[in-house]
């Protein structure tokens, strides 16, 4: 993993290990609370306070490389409110399909 001011680099290498002890296939995060929050491994919820260091939460079920709505994404807001669906990926042929998830902060 690597961090920067500006989207466009220059990049820095995080100096932490990886950031989350599983064996990531794909994810998605968005701003959640005061932290950063994901969809990993493609049926788990993660959470990480600095956005560097994730720990796994609750499992989801099955959601293929995910996608979320996250209407407060480029907000300059204090904490993240969370989110309530996103798009997903499945079949053969692969198909998009929308998931609902009530994941706000309340």
């Amino acid at each position: 993993m690597a961090t920067a001011d500006k989207i466009t680099g220059p990049f820095e290498k995080a100096q932490t290990g990886p950031v989350c002890d599983a064996d990531w296939h794909t994810g998605c995060v968005w701003p959640h609370r005061e932290g950063v929050a994901g969809i990993v491994d493609w049926n788990s919820l993660a959470y990480s306070p600095d956005g560097l260091d994730f720990e796994l939460g609750a499992e989801i079920g099955a959601i293929g490389d995910p996608g979320v709505f996250c209407p407060d994404t480029f907000d300059d807001t204090a904490a993240g409110q969370g989110i309530t669906w996103g798009l997903s990926q499945k079949g053969k042929p692969q198909y998009l399909y929308r998931w609902d998830a009530d994941l706000r902060v309340r």
